[in-house]
């Protein structure tokens, strides 16, 4: 898959909702077609006083074999791949989003995003500067 055909960030947080109390930390790829999460840890920091923690163990052997193939597959397999590894709820198809903004202000600088029937996700990207990249890449 061509680099241009993707943007990919290894330091993504994610704020599940308000309501779930819940913030992950992942890997994303961002296609013209797709939003895929890669979950490394998922902390739940509100609820019955105590902290819970998920460790996702497979997402890293999966992310070192994506990036040694990744130059050399074609763009059909890398969807193919991605949707095969991750369930439904961290596969976000751009075009079937009731909400997708991508803020670059100094307070808000962040990504939204809203599946039919799910919950609003706020993503937080390090380094921020890539939001400006994923605007100009999904010309928003």
């Amino acid at each position: 898959m061509k680099k241009s055909e993707y943007i990919f960030n290894n330091n993504a947080f994610i704020n599940e909702g308000f309501s779930t109390g819940t913030i992950t930390k992942a890997a994303m790829y961002f296609t013209k077609e797709y939003i895929y999460i890669i979950p490394d840890l998922s902390q739940q920091i509100l609820g019955n006083n105590e902290y819970t923690t998920t460790e996702y163990t497979n997402s890293e052997s999966f992310l070192l074999d994506l990036e040694s193939k990744i130059d050399t597959i074609s763009s059909n397999d890398f969807h193919k791949m991605m949707q095969s590894f991750l369930p439904e709820n961290l596969v976000n198809g751009i075009v079937s989003l009731d909400k997708f903004t991508i803020s670059t202000g100094w307070l808000t600088a962040g990504i939204k995003l809203k599946a039919k029937g799910g919950k609003l996700k706020t993503i937080s990207l390090k380094p921020r500067a890539q939001l400006s990249e994923l605007k100009a890449f999904y010309n928003l």
